[in-house]
Order: structure tokens, then sequence, then C-alpha cells
């Protein structure tokens, strides 16, 4: 068996393990759980040809706009599927470059093949990543190019063109990618050739990017066309700075206040514990460790990142902020994945001895049992197979709607979710949707008069319509209804 097919083989299989998992534990239409509450603007964007909350997501709009059209089922539930494929390649990836780094830094192949496969196992039942896995969101993706780019920093030859395009293309997914750029360094110092200028790996990385950078492009287009879901109206120059900044939620950074810090702290350290478990945190470190020793270079890098990204989720204030710690996770599973590869390597037989075999067999049953351990205890909490609420919800809410009636809602849980049902699946197609909330920007208040010509906003603060019931949305999703023109 060919070396290539030996790191392939196990990293695979790791990942369509994975993505079984996933699949079976996947939630079957649009859903709230997992802080997946953003879920259904993406999807209508998607669906629509929209423009969705910033940062816009242009990357996640494009794939997830061929990948619908290739897969089958509920339009959300695609989605939702290709979070889990997304998942799944960011632990084939992983277990892959555990393998290929192990092997490299002399833990001999078998070793690192089962290191691999424990290490991708243990990262695809992580309780964080699992969870995202099964709902429509941007976070595996996220992961997926995270890892992508600690495989490329892994290895000596890696062109710098190919690591700033995929850079780009994961920034149009998730800006914090950002937070890759110690890894991105790395491989770019490392790329250096005595024959050619030391700037050159930098042009040939910064061309990479502007490449994948031009994923951008696709939020003007779209949002020229003036769909419903229009956030930012990016076709103008303004609009589209406010959007890709994600102006919106920079008071949300760095403005945890310091009587918090303790507490966040505290569930930063639970967090890396219960991802990969106790032990799988102390073969991480050990591997971190072993790592300094024999390549130092990866291993500051892969750790200034960690820290960058601990600091930014750490300071970021809201209560999902924890998802952002994904790509730590991605490099903790690489740390443990080497480091149990160093372990096992002492025990693996070498030029045909059988000593050490039973120690060997248990070693490599203990480090596989760590990923089973997390597949049993973790299934409950994850599995959403069953999980129709926030589609039940806006169904209701629907249902019970008066014809043509303008309902208002004052929460972007509620809003988004009423938006896929109206806008996507086609559902009571009389009634508008207002959010409350959107009403103070322009860009929202002309897509609705555009999409609602019948409706007349009064400033930014009344919604008035001559003939037509308007109905409040209640916390607990009740209908207060008025059958003439009332305040927002």
């Amino acid at each position: 068996m060919s070396g290539g097919v030996k790191a392939w083989g196990p990293a695979a299989l790791a990942g369509i393990l994975a993505l079984g998992i996933y699949a079976r534990t996947l939630a079957p239409t649009i859903s709230w759980a997992h802080a997946s509450g953003d879920g259904g603007d993406l999807i209508t964007a998607v669906y629509t040809g929209g423009v969705p909350h910033p940062t816009g997501y242009p990357t996640y709009l494009l794939l997830g706009s061929v990948l619908t059209a290739l897969l089958p089922g509920d339009p959300a539930y695609r989605l939702n599927l290709m979070s889990a494929m997304a998942a799944a390649g960011a632990v084939l990836l992983l277990a892959q470059t555990v393998i290929q780094l192990s092997t490299r830094l002399g833990s001999g192949a078998g070793a690192a093949q089962v290191a691999g496969l424990t290490a991708g196992l243990a990262l695809a039942f992580s309780p964080v990543l699992w969870s995202q896995a099964v709902v429509a969101e941007v976070y595996t993706l996220h992961a997926l190019f995270f890892a992508a780019l600690l495989r490329l920093a892994a290895s000596p030859g890696a062109s710098p063109f190919l690591m700033g395009a995929i850079w780009g293309v994961g920034l149009g997914n998730h800006l914090t990618l950002l937070l890759a750029l110690p890894l991105i360094l790395l491989a770019t110092m490392r790329a250096r050739e005595p024959t050619r200028p030391g700037v050159w790996p930098g042009l040939r990385l910064g061309s990479g990017l502007a490449l994948g950078l031009a994923v951008y492009l696709i939020l003007p287009l779209r949002a020229s066309a003036g769909p419903v879901i229009n956030w930012g109206d990016a076709h103008t120059l303004a609009g589209l700075g406010w959007l890709v900044s994600g102006q919106l939620y920079h008071g949300y950074m760095f403005s945890l206040p310091l009587a918090h810090w303790p507490a966040r702290l505290s569930a930063w350290a639970g967090l890396l514990g219960a991802q990969l478990t106790w032990i799988g945190l102390a073969v991480g470190l050990f591997g971190l460790a072993r790592l300094a020793q024999r390549e130092r270079g990866l291993a500051l890098a892969s750790s200034a990142s960690v820290g960058l990204v601990s600091l930014f989720a750490l300071g970021y204030n809201t209560t999902d902020s924890y998802i952002l710690l994904l790509p730590a996770f991605v490099v903790l599973a690489l740390w443990a994945g080497f480091g149990w590869a160093n372990a096992l390597a002492g025990l693996w037989p070498r030029g045909g001895g059988q000593a050490r075999r039973l120690p060997l067999q248990a070693a490599a049953a203990l480090g596989l049992a760590l990923p089973l351990g997390l597949l049993l205890s973790g299934y409950s909490a994850a599995d959403v197979s069953r999980d129709r609420a926030a589609a039940e919800f806006a169904q209701g809410v629907l249902a019970a709607a008066p014809p043509r009636a303008v309902l208002v809602s004052h929460s972007d849980l509620y809003s988004f979710v009423l938006w896929y049902e109206h806008y996507v699946r086609g559902a009571r197609p009389d009634i508008a949707i207002v959010d409350a909330d959107l009403l103070d920007y322009p860009w929202y208040a002309e897509a609705l008069i555009r999409h609602e010509p019948g409706l007349i906003l009064s400033g930014q603060q009344s919604i008035h319509t001559p003939d037509r019931p308007i109905c409040q949305i209640a916390a607990d999703g009740r209908l207060d209804c008025l059958p003439a023109a009332t305040r927002r």
C-alpha cells in the first residue's frame, strides 16, 4: 500500500464515520438548537438570492447555493447537511494532518495512523463541533477552512499562493479566520527560496489572498437585484463597508465587563477539558511539548493562533461566543494526535518485532476509547433529529394570522424562522412580515416598501396600512391583532 493511501485511509475513515453520526443526529428542518438562531436568515438568503446579516458570508452563500441545488430534502435540511459535510471535512483534514506530521517527525506510519484516526474521531465527537454539525450555521465551514490552513502550515513545502487563496475564501465565510495569521506567517517564511528574493513568497501569498477575497464580489451583485433579504444594501460602497466590517456587532468585541472575566476564564478552561476530555487535554499538552522539541515553529504558530482565538472569544460579550473557540479545538486535537503518536511510537513493533504487541494493542484501544466515550456521552445532547420546535412555531403563527395580516416581530429569533417559512417554503403568501427592530435602518425600510408596497412607514417609528390587520407577535408567540393602523 502506498504512503499516500496509508495517510488518507484512516483520515477518510474518520471523516466517513463522523458524517454518518452527524446524519443520524441532524436537524430535519430549521432549528433553534445549539445557538443556531441565525440559521433562518442564512437559509432564506441562500434560497432567495439575498444577503444575510453582517458580515454577509459570501462563501457560505456560494457553497450553499451550489449544494442546495444538488442535495435532497427539506430546504433547511440541505443546509444542515452542508454543516455536517463541512464538519466531516474538518475531521478528515485534521486526521490527515496528524498522520503526515507524525510520520514526518519520526513516529512511524503505524503509530501515526492510529493516532490520526483517534484524533479525528475525538474532534468529530467533541461537543461544540458536533453541535454545529447538525444545524445550519457558518461555524463548521469555519473549522474546515482553519483545518485546511493548519494542514498547509504543517507541510514545509506548502504553496503560499494556495495558502492565500484558501485564507481569502475562508475569510468570506468568517472574518475571525484572520486569527490564523500566525500559521500564515509560518508557511510564508518556510517558502523562502535561496534563488529568489525574500519578498517573493509574500507576493504569492498576497495574490492568492486577493483571488480568494474576490468571493466578496457576489454581495454587491446580489444586493443590486433588490432581494427581500438585503442587509446593508451592499450594492453601494457605504453599504458594502457597513456589511463586511460587521459594524453592527463592533460593540460586542472586547466589551465583556472585567467583573465577568473570572467566570468566563473558568468556562473557557472547562470547555477545553470537555472537548477531548481531560485525558485528551493532557495528551494534547504532552503533544505540544513534544512538538516544541521537534518543530518549534509550528508549535509557536499553533499556540499563537489558539491564544488569539481564545482572547477574542473570551472578550466577545455574547452568550454564544464559545462557538468562536472551534479553531482552538481543532489545534488541540492536532496536539493530542501528535502526543498520542509519540506515545504509541515507543510501543510500535519495528523491523517485524512482536515483543510489544500486547501493550501496543492496549494503548491503541485506550486511545480509541476516548472518541467512543465522547460519542456515547454526547449523543443525546447533540441529537436534534426530532427537533421541529422552530418550524412548528412559525407554522403556528402563520396559521393563526388573519388574511392579509402584517405580522410585526420584535425578535430576530422569530423573524428569521418566519422568513424561512414565508419566503422559502412559500407559506401564507398573503401576509407580510416586519422586523420591528430593523425599521431604524433605511436599507430595511426601503426593501420592505419595495416588496410590500401597500405598507406606509411614518418616519421610522410607525407602520400603517389602510386595509390590512396588523398583528404584534408576543414573546410567547401569541398574536395581538388590530384591524386598523397601529404604532410599531
